[in-house]
């Protein structure tokens, strides 16, 4: 399930969600074009999903076993984000991708639409 879920619904969603925020960044007629704007939405949430599954699940199974106290716990969570960093930031430039691909497509479906209405209007 876990490598459906990887594969499959996340990258789904993300390029749903960078076609939602290209839609609400269309409706203000100031904005300019801005692909960033999805690809940076998909990359935060990503890395902030990540650290928090990461930090939880070590902290499921590990600090349970460590020595009593609060600094040998926090210090191996802490550890244990900062080695898996590099990790989490990788996912989080590839599944952000696919939420720039949602926004880039939206972009390029709503730029063709208006080609569409300006011919017929010259029509």
């Amino acid at each position: 399930m876990t490598i459906i879920m990887a594969f499959i619904i996340v990258p789904v969603l993300l390029v749903i969600t960078g076609a939602i925020s290209e839609k609400i960044r269309k409706r203000d007629p100031v904005a300019g074009r801005e692909l960033l704007v999805p690809y940076c939405a998909g990359f935060i949430g990503v890395f902030f999903g990540c650290n928090l599954i990461m930090a939880v699940s070590s902290a499921n199974q590990y600090v349970p076993y460590l020595e009593p106290g609060l600094m040998p716990r926090l210090a191996f969570v802490t550890g244990y984000a900062i080695f898996i960093f590099p990790v989490v930031m990788l996912v989080s430039a590839v599944f952000a991708g696919f939420s720039l691909a949602g926004g880039w497509l939206m972009h390029r479906r709503s730029g063709a639409a208006e080609k569409t209405n300006t011919i017929k209007e010259q029509i």
